[in-house]
């Protein structure tokens, strides 16, 4: 049967009373079940199901990113009449590039998957203003990529530019942006309220910042977005024998943005089609602050209060997403001063494959991270976690704990960077694995259970879709209420459901901890799975949800019992000294790294 393609959740492009096709489930809002339900639909499978496919496209991709990072390098200093080495655009354009050339592979694949398996009639386009989906800096693209009209925009220039599929143009909608937080009415005042209060904490910061960087001097080490605590970035920049200044505090002078219709192409010489719709799709897309807007963002560079020559630059995360800093900090690394770069939460150094790490890594002249070697990389160097969660007085001491604390997770609904996690329409998988852990515990324990929200909703509807399944679940929004840690004093155990930060900071606090992920999508890296395979075998980590949850139920009345017995206790530390180690001494060792990447070589390339 003939169907109409329907690629986004964009009511106004859906036909009335044809049977349709959906490209992906990010197009059903759980929300508007009443809208879609009744109607004749299938749905387009997910390419990257096949995990092994997401195994090659992300070889693919790492080749291509490379290929196009050397042109795209080339042309920029054509451009701008500037003659920056690799390392320098590596580091100012090569988030955005990895980033979108990836999404733009997760678009490509959809549309290929539904025009080969599929009988698609037409399909209504929306008339957009492509300069209104064009990102300023890096920031706005990471904005735009979860929204219905930009993915809107990109499908329809894959459907016509190497389709033959019928479109139909729609005058230009009123559209509205995905909601990405879940605010309920109940506690508003207090967000807001606390939000203020952080305000006005943070301008009296920015304040001081501002005078103490008068006191820097010119070749003082910058420490930005530590992901240290704030006592130990102050102990840090002591130890480091300089006037400690929070950086991150310190506002950035306003970029102003030149015109971003510049006539310029890639270099053509494309191997294959998807390669040919990258190339026409950089000069369109990239951000305005790379184009247009480059000579203001320099001019931005020049207005900074940072040292004028600085030995060394350490970060933790700003050298990805913030267009200011790593302008400053490309043009100091291309003139010797040495990059240092933390480790930014979990799942790094044990995702099978992970984007945001690996570029990590190549712009560094050193990598620090939270426990874990490369036996293939003496870059990487062990010195604990950075951000460095010690349990509270409180926690310690409360006997009388009653709630089993399950923290949950989100992605975006649509593919974003690549790394070994359930990607877009996979997380309905990981939430069904929720609800088979709920479904499995008695009625005594899953009136203690408290679900943790994850505070970004992407549209997935979490509140929607687990009272719809479980009315009476007490649900936890993390937008709403106080900080996971300040919970720990009322958990019994902590849940854990996905491979990121929250159990490492768990387990290195010794709270007692189960954990259960589908190790299909979250595939780790040769080097770790025997630290977890000894978390698997003390019954911390399982790989289905109703394993967790028989542990939990064997567990929950002498949970001291199991958790400060032998064999856990040895797997626990062992997991903590191979992959997430808490020591005393962060600082000196931190101190210790940074001091020994600025007496090595620096990279040249």
């Amino acid at each position: 049967m003939s169907r109409v393609l329907i690629t986004t959740a964009i009511e106004e492009t859906w036909p009335e009373g044809e049977p349709v096709l959906f490209l992906g489930e990010w197009c059903r809002r759980f929300s508007r079940r009443e809208r879609w339900s009744g109607l004749d639909a299938e749905v387009v499978d997910y390419h990257w199901d096949n995990r092994e496919r997401l195994s090659d496209d992300f070889r693919y991709l790492k080749d291509l990113h490379e290929r196009l990072l050397t042109d795209l390098a080339r042309t920029l200093n054509a451009l701008h009449g500037t003659n920056h080495s690799l390392r320098y655009w590596r580091i100012l354009v090569g988030p955005w590039l990895g980033n979108f050339v990836g999404v733009l592979r997760d678009r490509w694949l959809s549309v290929e998957e539904a025009v080969e398996r599929h009988d698609i009639s037409w399909t209504y386009v929306l008339n957009l203003r492509e300069p209104d989906l064009v990102p300023g800096t890096y920031s706005d693209f990471e904005g735009l990529y979860v929204r219905d009209d930009w993915n809107h925009h990109i499908y329809t220039i894959v459907l016509e530019r190497f389709t033959q599929v019928e479109l139909r143009l729609l005058p230009q909608p009123s559209i509205k942006v995905p909601v990405n937080t879940t605010i309920h009415s109940k506690k508003a005042i207090k967000v807001k309220t606390r939000e203020t209060v952080i305000k006005v904490k943070t301008r009296i910061w920015e304040l001081l910042s501002r005078l103490l960087a008068r006191l820097t001097r010119e070749d003082d080490i910058v420490i930005r977005g530590s992901y240290l605590s704030f006592r130990n970035e102050v102990a840090l920049h002591l130890r480091l024998r300089q006037l400690p200044l929070i950086w991150h505090l310190v506002p950035h002078p306003h970029i102003e943005l030149g015109a971003s219709e510049l006539r310029w192409t890639m270099p053509e010489t494309p191997v294959d089609p998807f390669e040919q719709l990258v190339k026409e799709m950089i000069p369109r897309q990239i951000p305005r602050a790379y184009i247009g807007g480059y000579d203001s963002l320099q001019v931005a560079v020049q207005e900074t209060q940072f040292p004028t020559n600085p030995r060394l630059i350490f970060s933790s995360g700003g050298e990805f997403n913030d267009d200011l800093f790593k302008a400053w900090t490309a043009s100091k690394v291309e003139l010797g001063t040495r990059l240092v770069v933390g480790q930014h939460g979990g799942g790094y150094g044990a995702y099978r494959q992970g984007f945001f790490e690996d570029h990590q890594r190549k712009v560094s002249d050193m990598y620090l991270s939270w426990g874990w070697e490369d036996p293939v990389d003496e870059r990487v160097k062990p010195v604990g976690q950075l951000i460095d969660r010690r349990p509270s007085r409180e926690v310690s001491a409360k006997k009388d704990k009653d709630l089993a604390v399950l923290v949950g997770y989100t992605t975006p609904r649509q593919s974003y960077f690549l790394y070994s996690h359930p990607i877009s329409s996979q997380w309905l998988c990981w939430l069904e694995d929720q609800f088979k852990f709920v479904e499995a515990l008695p009625d005594y324990l899953r009136s203690t259970l408290l679900v943790r929200l994850y505070g970004t909703d992407f549209g997935w509807d979490q509140v929607e879709r687990w009272q719809d399944r479980y009315p009476n679940i007490a649900l936890d929004n993390a937008q709403e209420s106080k900080t996971l840690i300040d919970l720990l004093p009322q958990a019994r155990v902590l849940i854990s459901t996905y491979n990121a930060t929250t159990y490492l900071e768990t387990l290195a606090m010794d709270v007692p901890t189960i954990m259960f992920w589908n190790p299909n999508h979250w595939e780790l890296r040769e080097t770790v799975i025997p630290l977890f395979g000894d978390l698997a075998e003390v019954g911390i980590l399982h790989d289905s949800p109703t394993s967790a949850a028989a542990k939990l139920v064997e567990v929950w009345d002498d949970v001291d019992s199991w958790w400060s017995s032998e064999r856990v206790t040895t797997a626990r530390r062992r997991f903590c000294d191979g992959y997430s180690q808490s020591p005393h001494n962060l600082v000196e060792r931190t101190v210790e790294a940074l001091r020994a990447t600025m007496k090595a070589p620096p990279r040249l390339t």
